[in-house]
């Protein structure tokens, strides 16, 4: 036997390139064409969500009651966790909207 079909090259369905059927993934993309969205992902979900988080604690700290500042650490905490949290949600809706665009393989 030569191996079976996981041995058999396939194309790529986003660039077309043949790779071993065991190195694609769910949706028959090559490591390369799902890394470059991985990465694009990454870097918009990282400036997303920073910007949301920046721009609500600049709300809550202009328009807050005054008061004692006693537990600012504890809302810079989470300020942190909010920005980890986000920034994880968007990186994974961000690459499946990338990844669910209609592309052709190139020629």
């Amino acid at each position: 036997m030569n191996g079976g079909s996981r041995d058999a090259l396939h194309p790529c369905m986003k660039c077309g390139r043949e790779t071993p059927a065991a190195a694609l993934d769910g949706w028959k993309w090559c490591s390369d064409c799902r890394g470059l969205v991985v990465q694009r992902a990454t870097h918009l979900a990282r400036w997303l969500a920073a910007v949301v988080i920046s721009l609500a604690f600049a709300a809550w700290v202009l328009l807050r009651p005054e008061g004692p500042d006693r537990f600012l650490m504890v809302y810079i905490l989470v300020a942190g966790t909010a920005w980890f949290f986000l920034y994880k949600l968007i990186q994974r809706v961000a690459f499946e909207i990338i990844r669910g665009r209609k592309s052709t393989p190139a020629s």
